[in-house]
């Protein structure tokens, strides 16, 4: 009986479990970025008492392989609309925004995704990403254009002025 038991246990998920062969197995998918947005007085444009960005009409657009800019909307995922706000932590960081970035179309490795504060106010996100031993890990990130960001810093955090 322990022998079977240890059978279903150990040795048939080693047998059933990933293998080279899988396109999908044992995937590491590291394709977020924070910001923090402020004004050139440096006022927490996030926070909904700064009278700043009015965060519930924020969109987050993903270009898709016709060129065209998608609006994100998936209720299965915890971030629906392609973001999450984060509040403000006991080590005093302010308001951020988590933006999940395009993977739904990566060409060349690289990605756009745009963040539209509002009607007349939109951002660009360029990620170019690492695609080796079937990752998806962003390298660096250009806001309008802009380098903004490289995998050798240490947090993921992009300060954007408006």
């Amino acid at each position: 009986m322990v022998k079977k038991i240890f059978y279903a246990l150990v040795v048939m998920p080693l047998i059933f479990g990933c293998d080279n062969d899988e396109g999908d197995c044992c995937k590491t998918i590291e394709a977020v970025m924070f910001f923090d947005v402020t004004n050139s007085e440096d006022l927490d444009l996030l926070d909904p008492n700064s009278g700043g960005i009015d965060t519930s009409l924020i969109e987050i657009l993903y270009t898709n392989q016709d060129e065209e800019m998608v609006l994100v909307n998936n209720s299965q995922l915890d971030g629906s609309k392609g973001y999450v706000i984060i509040e403000p932590d006991a080590a005093g960081n302010p308001y951020r925004i988590k933006v999940f970035l395009n993977i739904d179309h990566i060409e060349s490795n690289v990605s756009y995704t745009h963040i539209k504060w509002s009607s007349d106010n939109m951002d660009e996100i360029k990620t170019e990403f690492d695609l080796s031993n079937n990752n998806i890990i962003a390298k660096k990130i250009w806001v309008n254009g802009e380098l903004k960001w490289e995998s050798s810093s240490s947090e993921l955090l992009i300060s954007l002025v408006k």
